[in-house]
């Protein structure tokens, strides 16, 4: 899963993957540099993010400055965690081709 980068994170995230990442890193509640370092976001993106989950109600900044996950932050954690190991299960199709048949479209697979 690791792609290269010095910090043992993916380079290309998908945004409901940082989501997850930022919550379940934040259950705990955690200060902001060291949630920033450990999902691995730089001080911009970690900005979009945070204001977003926030907004939402996924997440919460303390009085005390840290970030915690709500409740519905840690369902949408653990959501998105059943969705990528039950994707991670399903086995490869073969390779398909979509072609025209002047009627609409048709799936075969390739030769």
């Amino acid at each position: 899963m690791n792609s290269g980068n010095n910090n043992g994170h993916k380079s290309r995230r998908d945004t409901k993957e940082i989501y997850a990442e930022i919550i379940r890193n934040a259950i705990n509640g955690i200060r902001k540099t060291y949630l920033m370092s450990r999902v691995g976001l730089s001080s911009k993106q970690f900005k979009e993010h945070t204001e977003f989950l926030i907004g939402i109600g996924l997440l919460e900044v303390k009085t005390n400055g840290t970030y915690a996950s709500t409740s519905n932050g840690i369902d949408y954690s653990n959501a998105y965690r059943k969705a990528i190991d039950l994707l991670n299960g399903i086995s490869v199709p073969p390779r398909l081709s979509i072609m025209t048949n002047g009627n609409g479209y048709q799936v075969k697979p390739r030769a």
